[in-house]
């Protein structure tokens, strides 16, 4: 790990170092160098702030050598001739914001190695003087490099460092579970429903967003589009509104603002319900049919997000899925 950290700190320095050069050659101005190298201390901010549950949320090694090959990706580009200084400053923020995770993370994981004891003491300095010696090392090595190579060579160079901690994460650490999982245990032991859960939500989320971007374009997110399609089922095109919230499992209030943006776009139309004096039904439009068939071949075309699993594999999660939703009445058992 420490061989790991002093050069992915050694990619970061003199990268630093050989794109303030580079700015300086293609601009001239001494303010635009400098303020290159102050600008990675912004997003630094930032992505310590934003990003640091990563290091608890994902496995300590796939977040390090993810870094590692992020940095390197950032770097390479920086290479090429055409990278105008936009380009350059963009990377140059990028690389800031992951450097605070990998810190992070490799902080956490040197508390999880060696313990809190006097191991974790002495780790924890071997660590520092690391850090410091690559500082002096990364500064000097960065000088006499540009005194060699040209600064987008040098750029070029320093892709190597990144590429070879990245490997010797990958191949010489040991994989350990995400950390949150780890803290879970220890205070309160092995809970296979916390992992189970956890696991559901992160893939609605991730589901939620996949299929929101699809159904986008035609002015709809999946809510709304699940509503169409309850409405399209229905022998007449038509539901009370009481009716679809009890069917998609809403609130009465996330029913209204759901319809009320369908009518707004045409797709639905609301009118009295006959058969309640206080209620409304909602009405599918020949636009809003048009519309739901659109969205559903996109969808059906991505597999709603599942392109992952086989019909055999979502048959699977169907079928564990189906005693939760069977116990909170989404359907009925038969």
């Amino acid at each position: 790990m420490f061989a790991a950290h002093l050069l992915s700190m050694l990619g970061v320095i003199v990268a630093e170092i050989a794109l303030s050069v580079l700015v300086y050659d293609l601009t001239g101005s001494a303010l635009l160098s400098a303020l290159t190298f102050a600008l990675g201390f912004l997003p630094y901010v930032v992505g310590g702030t934003l990003l640091a549950g990563v290091a608890d949320r994902f496995p300590a090694r796939r977040v390090l050598v993810v870094c590692d090959l992020v940095c390197a990706a950032c770097v390479a580009p920086m290479a090429a001739p055409g990278a105008s200084i936009g380009v350059l400053l963009a990377l140059r923020c990028c690389l800031a914001t992951v450097s605070p995770v990998f810190s992070g993370t490799r902080t956490a994981t040197l508390a999880d190695i060696l313990g809190d004891g006097d191991l974790f003491v002495l780790g924890r300095s071997l660590l520092r003087i690391t850090a410091q010696s690559a500082l002096l090392v990364g500064y000097g090595l960065g000088g006499l490099l540009l005194t060699v190579v040209a600064p987008r060579r040098a750029l070029l160079i320093t892709v190597a460092p990144f590429l070879a901690s990245a490997a010797l994460l990958r191949l010489g650490t040991a994989r350990r579970p995400a950390r949150a999982d780890e803290l879970w245990k220890q205070r309160w032991g092995s809970v296979p429903a916390m992992a189970a859960i956890t696991s559901i939500m992160r893939a609605h989320q991730i589901l939620l967003a996949e299929v929101d971007a699809v159904v986008k374009p035609y002015g709809l997110t999946f809510a709304r589009y699940e509503a169409l399609v309850l409405l399209t089922f229905s022998k007449e095109g038509e539901l009370p509104m009481s009716k679809i919230g009890e069917r998609l499992m809403v609130h009465p209030t996330s029913v209204t603002n759901t319809v009320d943006r369908l009518v707004r776009s045409g797709l639905v139309a609301k009118r009295p319900n006959p058969n309640d004096g206080r209620g409304t039904l909602a009405v599918i439009t020949d636009k809003g049919r048009e519309v739901v068939e659109a969205a559903t071949r996109d969808l059906m075309a991505m597999d709603f997000g599942l392109g992952a699993y086989d019909a055999e594999e979502c048959g699977e999660i169907f079928a564990l899925l189906r005693p939760l939703r069977v116990a909170a009445h989404d359907f009925d058992e038969q």
